[in-house]
């Protein structure tokens, strides 16, 4: 299927402004002059014009490593599961 260029750009609009909108809702409860000192780091970052480093947004959110396969992984999570909820007869 192949989709065009215009639907692609109108989906990453739409990402991005639902990206925006998540992190306005952790902005807007901040203390005025924490806002303030946001504003002022951002307008540097515009102003700096610096190229985006690929790794922010990986350092941002984190990335799980690991030599094993996503099946293993969930493997070893299954088999690591205890419980100690004992049953109450009725």
């Amino acid at each position: 299927m192949f989709l065009s260029a215009n639907y692609i750009i109108k989906r990453m609009k739409i990402s991005n402004l639902h990206i925006l909108n998540n992190y306005w809702g952790l902005i807007e409860t901040l203390h005025t002059n924490w806002k303030l000192d946001l504003l002022d780091k951002l307008t540097q970052s515009i102003q700096k014009n610096s190229p985006i480093n690929s790794n922010v947004m990986k350092n941002a959110f984190g990335a799980w490593a690991s030599e094993q396969s996503a099946e293993q992984i969930i493997q070893e999570l299954r088999n690591s599961r205890s419980t100690n909820r004992q049953l109450e007869e009725l």
